[in-house]
């Protein structure tokens, strides 16, 4: 299991989930979270070097900053913040442009 009761229980004491609508924006919370820490993973292996390393030669291709995306889900938009490479030839594996994550 990826979260243990307590830790959930924990969130959900920190969080204040006392309404359907608080349980939705907890879950668009933890979404958003998730997927920026996927795009990050997904960058690293595609550079081969993890943040802030330093890879020398001509073919060095670093992190350049951050950009906004903006995904669907069967629920709403979610803008995130993901990395990007100084070359553009990173090309997201996880949720394409244009596609909807969660389909009804």
């Amino acid at each position: 299991m990826m979260f243990e009761r307590g830790e959930l229980k924990e969130i959900n004491g920190e969080q204040g989930v006392k309404t359907t609508e608080d349980f939705q924006e907890l879950m668009h919370k933890m979404m958003k979270e998730v997927l920026e820490a996927i795009y990050d993973e997904d960058l690293t292996d595609h550079l081969g070097n993890q943040k802030h390393a330093e890879k020398a030669g001509d073919d060095a291709n670093p992190r350049n900053g951050y950009r906004p995306k903006t995904v669907q889900s069967y629920l709403e938009e979610i803008k995130l913040y993901v990395s990007r490479d100084q070359k553009s030839t990173f090309d997201r594996r996880v949720v394409k442009n244009g596609n909807v994550i969660f389909p009804a």
